[in-house]
């Protein structure tokens, strides 16, 4: 067990130049002209008769699955070693949902700054008042993708629960009344 969490703690190599060392003997066979590349024989000694056996040894020795190895060819293919690597997404650390409707965004940063309730609150306060919002016809977010844009920079969410001040006051009030959420604003009074 400790030789496994040796190995695994120590990174020799980045993730694209473990997918290219997976890769390897396909990009060899792109470099050999078409009458010569079958049978091919492979590092473990075994031969291969079609580019399909070669695919099929990658995966297995790699412990990947077939459709990765395709997909890392032809990423390859397409744009050459940088492609192997993984990327940041762009939208990473933001919401779709809420850039997209602002009135949701404005009305669950009130609440969650001003009411302080928890995220599930928030969520069913969402889920209870899409008509008002004009959420009809959406598919809603669920409740991770609500706490995981409330965790945001709080100087990002403030604008808009000064916005949502004006605009939601009495809706919040309604929610608090009817006991949906406790403000936790001062507990120390």
């Amino acid at each position: 067990m400790a030789q496994l969490q040796l190995i695994r703690g120590k990174r020799e190599t980045t993730f694209g130049e473990a997918r290219f060392r997976a890769i390897a003997p396909l990009v060899e066979l792109d470099q050999v002209p078409k009458t010569q590349r079958f049978p091919r024989l492979l590092p473990d000694g075994s031969r291969a008769w079609s580019a399909t056996q070669i695919v099929a040894w990658c995966a297995k020795e790699n412990g990947l699955c077939v459709t990765t190895i395709r997909r890392s060819l032809a990423a390859f293919r397409r744009g050459g070693e940088g492609t192997l690597e993984r990327r940041r997404r762009a939208d990473k650390g933001s919401s779709r949902f809420f850039s997209r409707r602002h009135a949701a965004a404005v009305f669950a940063a009130y609440l969650h700054l001003a009411w302080r309730p928890g995220v599930r609150a928030v969520h069913q306060s969402i889920l209870r008042n899409r008509e008002w919002l004009g959420l009809s016809g959406v598919r809603l977010p669920c409740y991770n993708t609500m706490r995981a844009w409330l965790r945001t920079e709080r100087r990002a969410l403030a604008p808009l629960a000064l916005e949502g001040q004006n605009l939601y006051r009495d809706l919040a009030f309604s929610e608090a009344y009817r006991g949906s959420f406790v403000a936790r604003k001062d507990c120390s009074e």
